[in-house]
């Protein structure tokens, strides 16, 4: 009986070494990046995307808007190596495609396969290739070239400053009137009822292991639709859930939400 057992136990080890365990996790997903993008106090439109909460800017459009500051840098393709080479303090070189305009939707981005050099040395970079182009993490390129990133998240916005030294991030949180002020903007901006205000009262939530303050309008009686923040990032969703008897519940960004029930 014992060697009986022993076997079966031999075959489940077996088989579930030989299965991909990476078809089980989630696909990624890249979403427009909602914040502001102040460089050096000026506003700049960045083609960026959110992956797993981190922020990815196109490699070139950065190396464009930095080229002329102390924190410039060159980036340079070969494709013989299948490799990208960054060169510090030299002025960018435009190929011509740089500060597109911004993408909509949410895209599936591909961990990109280059091998990567800083001045001379490889280095290892996250990033990822969506449609055709390389978007780094920025924190990683303030970090390679020294310049300041930061967030505000009372204003919704990342600074990129090059008369900064990088620091790392830090994990603190948004305060809840921080996060207010955000939904409550977002509001402004997005007539939904009158008056077009946030109750005082607020619920912590979490949604894929992440934190949220939810929040609810004023004005609406019935508590089947909230806003919800992020409290690391401030990137918005609505929760709708059923005020009836079968239970159901939707988790989606707030901007899809309020154009399928408030769009042309």
């Amino acid at each position: 009986m014992l060697r009986k057992i022993a076997s079966i136990s031999l075959a489940l080890i077996l088989a579930l070494s030989t299965f991909n365990f990476s078809a089980l996790a989630a696909p990624l997903i890249a979403k427009p990046t909602a914040s502001t993008v102040l460089v050096n106090g000026k506003n700049v439109a960045f083609d960026a995307y959110n992956i797993n909460n981190s922020n990815y800017f196109k490699l070139r459009d950065l190396a464009y808007v930095l080229s002329g500051t102390a924190k410039q840098f060159e980036v340079g393709w070969d494709s013989a190596s299948n490799s990208i080479s960054l060169t510090s303090a030299q002025p960018y070189t435009p190929d011509g495609g740089e500060m597109a305009s911004k993408g909509s939707g949410n895209k599936t981005p591909v961990p990109t396969t280059s091998k990567i050099f800083l001045d001379g040395q490889e280095v290892q970079f996250t990033a990822y290739k969506i449609e055709g182009n390389n978007y780094f993490k920025l924190r990683d390129i303030g970090q390679a070239f020294d310049f300041g990133v930061d967030w505000d998240g009372a204003k919704n916005t990342i600074v990129i400053d090059t008369n900064k030294e990088y620091t790392p991030e830090t994990a603190t949180l948004l305060t809840e009137p921080e996060a207010r002020k955000i939904a409550q903007t977002w509001l402004d901006h997005h007539p939904v009822r009158e008056p077009n205000t946030l109750e005082k009262e607020y619920e912590d939530d979490i949604v894929n292991g992440e934190q949220y303050y939810a929040f609810y309008i004023d004005s609406w009686q019935m508590y089947w639709f909230s806003i919800l923040v992020n409290k690391k990032t401030g990137d918005l969703l609505a929760r709708t859930i059923s005020d009836g008897e079968e239970v159901w519940e939707d988790i989606e960004p707030l901007d899809d939400w309020y154009n399928r029930y408030y769009g042309d």
